[in-house]
């Protein structure tokens, strides 16, 4: 396994949308989304959509951190990435990071951080 994203959720499913559609235009292959989620219940019908390779993990009411860490003790790649749910990536973001870590060869690299047209965070 190549990458591992981890992504704590709690509300507002309209923003994980935006965050799961923005991994599939990142043309990966070898990779998967640990999705922890408070109850799994919440999510698992509205996510069936997104053909990703998604694992839900129930946290409980857990705080964004501790969720992170429940993700990352699973994660199976040699590189993890958080995302957040309400912000997304740009297409080929991940791959970029991936290839300059390889290049290199860093334990840590970082993109830059911007404010889409409408608000957004990438």
């Amino acid at each position: 396994m190549k990458l591992s994203i981890i992504i704590p959720f709690n509300r507002y499913i309209h923003y994980l949308y935006d965050c799961l559609e923005s991994i599939k235009d990142q043309d990966l292959t070898d990779y998967e989304v640990l999705l922890v989620v408070d109850a799994i219940e919440d999510v698992k019908d509205k996510i069936h959509k997104y053909d990703l390779p998604i694992t839900l993990i129930e946290s409980g009411e857990a705080t964004v951190g501790k969720k992170r860490n429940m993700g990352l003790n699973l994660a199976k790649g040699d590189y993890v990435y958080f995302l957040d749910s309400d912000d997304y990536v740009l297409p080929n973001c991940l791959n970029a990071l991936m290839k300059e870590a390889e290049k290199s060869n860093n334990q840590v690299v970082a993109g830059k951080r911007m404010v889409s047209w409408f608000k957004k965070q990438v």
